[in-house]
């Protein structure tokens, strides 16, 4: 190699690490924390790993936890203290938060934070009684999504499996009139997890929400099943993104990058799909004795960062076969079910979908938005991409 040649590749390796540092610090705050406030779930959905299947959450390392309500308020109260606070506040990713027995001591405190105007509860609608609807509604949070991945009680149920369909349903229903005749005008995204078993129902489903839902507050949320287990599964027609040998890295994750995924226990994961700590090499650090920002900051993170910078194999198993590190193609004409005119936006793997009501004729445009409005609309889409990407 003569000179100008070795003074090339140093240079070029110069601007490398440059522009790696320029990435590590151009988040010095996280845009969305996600909080398990517990970690189990009355469902088992059998697209979903956590709790069936061959790659679970390992009871052994990650016994079944309610979050302590001081360690909570902790969290919270650090949230609330940062220079710039989280865009959006998930609870709880990877379990039912209706079935945290302190729920309503959640609420409470993501009020009196003045959090509770950016936070999603993720639910299966189960328990989504009329005494926890009337505390969503009066906490102010800003979006419920309920999962329904079919139209019909047999493929519906057999998607989320232990839950019932009438009584599901009736929930939601219910919840939308409590919200009509309240101040607080908390979002709702139906969140339809498509699978090859129930894709003959997404457009019925959707008819079904459109019926009662509100075109200028709700979304639907059309999501290809994704295969994020930590193993990927040996169950047939069940994913149409199932977990990848090949492909082109991209050097990033937006998952990791964007997001602080809290564990119930306290422990903090490198993120939503790192339920096992796996990832993590058993969590980038812990709540309950350090803050967040130092985790967020701190070497063990930066090191992993570095590894998906690298694009190489040192990066932890499970991810090099996650879908999240590679590069996408658009999803193909066959796997569209919607018109354009319902379509409001599309994610690598899913489609945000407006509802029209039961007077408007698909092709009609909606009106324009406030101001307000369109923020609310920007923000319900960045959180579904989000969960589904």
């Amino acid at each position: 190699m003569n000179s100008d040649e070795s003074l090339a590749n140093g240079v070029t390796r110069a601007m490398d690490e440059s522009a790696a540092v320029r990435v590590l610090s151009s988040r010095d705050f996280p845009t969305v924390v996600l909080i398990d406030t517990v970690n189990f779930c009355n469902a088992r959905c059998p697209f979903c790993p956590l709790f069936q299947g061959e790659s679970q959450v390992d009871r052994e390392k990650r016994p079944a936890t309610i979050m302590p309500q001081e360690l909570f308020d902790r969290i919270l109260r650090e949230l609330r203290g940062w220079e710039r606070p989280p865009d959006s506040i998930l609870l709880s990713p990877n379990s039912e938060i209706l079935t945290d027995p302190l729920l309503m001591e959640r609420l409470d405190t993501l009020r009196s934070f003045d959090m509770a105007k950016v936070t999603t509860l993720l639910t299966n609608g189960q328990f989504l009684d009329e005494a926890k609807a009337r505390a969503i509604l009066e906490a102010g949070v800003q979006q419920l999504m309920p999962g329904f991945d079919g139209a019909s009680k047999t493929v519906y149920e057999g998607h989320r499996v232990r839950c019932n369909y009438e009584r599901v349903l009736g929930n939601i229903q219910s919840f939308v009139k409590l919200r009509d005749a309240s101040a607080h005008k908390t979002n709702i995204i139906i969140k339809f997890v498509r699978t090859p078993r129930n894709d003959h129902e997404v457009a019925d489903a959707y008819s079904l929400f459109n019926a009662f839902l509100d075109p200028e507050l709700d979304r639907f949320n059309d999501a290809l099943a994704t295969d994020w287990a930590n193993v990927g599964s040996s169950v047939d027609a069940l994913y149409y993104y199932p977990k990848l040998t090949e492909g082109r890295r991209v050097g990033r994750c937006n998952y990791f990058e964007d997001g602080l995924m809290i564990q119930a226990d306290g422990k903090i994961g490198a993120c939503c799909w790192d339920y096992n700590l796996t990832i993590s090499g058993g969590g980038l650090g812990d709540a309950n004795d350090t803050s967040l920002l130092d985790v967020w900051r701190g070497g063990r993170r930066q090191a992993l960062q570095q590894s998906f910078l690298a694009c190489d194999d040192n990066i932890p198993d499970a991810c090099k076969s996650c879908i999240m590190i590679y590069e996408w193609d658009p999803i193909p004409d066959r796997l569209v079910r919607f018109e354009d005119s319902i379509i409001e936006s599309r994610g690598p793997t899913s489609f945000m979908c407006l509802f029209r009501g039961t007077a408007a004729p698909a092709t009609e445009p909606l009106a324009e938005a406030s101001p307000e409005t369109g923020v609310a609309r920007r923000m319900l889409r960045r959180i579904a991409w989000f969960l589904f990407p």
